[in-house]
């Protein structure tokens, strides 16, 4: 009687071979699965405040043209710096590359980069860049590189498409990274406003 009870107790209070395995087993799926949602939540927090920050510079941009905004540029074509207020307030759209500057070289509604012909000739000042380079975020724009010139002080805006001009109601383009995340950005013509959307917007 007291062989069958030690025996009956140390089953009773032991585990198999077999239960600590799937308990191995088990605490490997739910580590695994914390991690992967861990890591996915990083990577949409992380793609929704690069999406903000875009937004919020378009939007800057536009607001500095409005209220005669006095800004402080750096020129490529001998790396100086001056506060301006420039005729118009640029912003360049392309896949990769992000740019603010003063529309205050020598030809007006062009991004005027150094010429190699002519190193000391005057450029756009540069306000703020954003380089998507080395990271999973970039811009899909049709037509090509986008342009938009805020006018100073009524903040009207001039849009080219490349360097065509165009009389669009709004232009839209797309956000994303490499993966499944993606937003849509549009700037609409008339007023020159910038409004973010989770889907496509509908044409216009």
């Amino acid at each position: 009687m007291t062989v069958a009870y030690n025996d009956y107790m140390m089953k009773k209070n032991g585990f198999t071979l077999v239960e600590i395995l799937i308990v191995i087993a088990l605490i490997g799926i739910l580590g695994t699965v914390a991690v992967s949602n861990y890591m996915g939540s990083t990577k949409t927090f992380s793609f929704l405040a690069e999406y903000k920050e875009l937004v919020s510079q378009m939007r800057q941009v536009r607001s500095y043209a409005v209220t005669n905004k006095s800004v402080k540029v750096t020129y490529p074509h001998n790396s100086s710096t001056a506060t301006v207020t420039p005729e118009r307030y640029g912003l360049l759209l392309d896949t990769k590359d992000i740019i603010f500057f003063a529309d205050d070289g020598p030809i007006p509604f062009s991004f005027d980069l150094q010429n190699p012909q002519n190193p000391s000739q005057q450029t756009d000042g540069i306000i703020k860049t954003m380089d998507l380079r080395g990271t999973p975020y970039s811009l899909t724009i049709d037509g090509g590189p986008l342009y938009l010139y805020y006018e100073r002080g009524s903040g009207k805006l001039t849009t080219y498409e490349n360097t065509t001009l165009t009389d669009k109601a709004a232009i839209s383009f797309r956000f994303a990274n490499d993966a499944d995340l993606v937003k849509y950005i549009t700037i609409f013509q008339v007023s020159g406003l910038v409004e973010g959307f989770d889907s496509p917007p509908a044409q216009l």
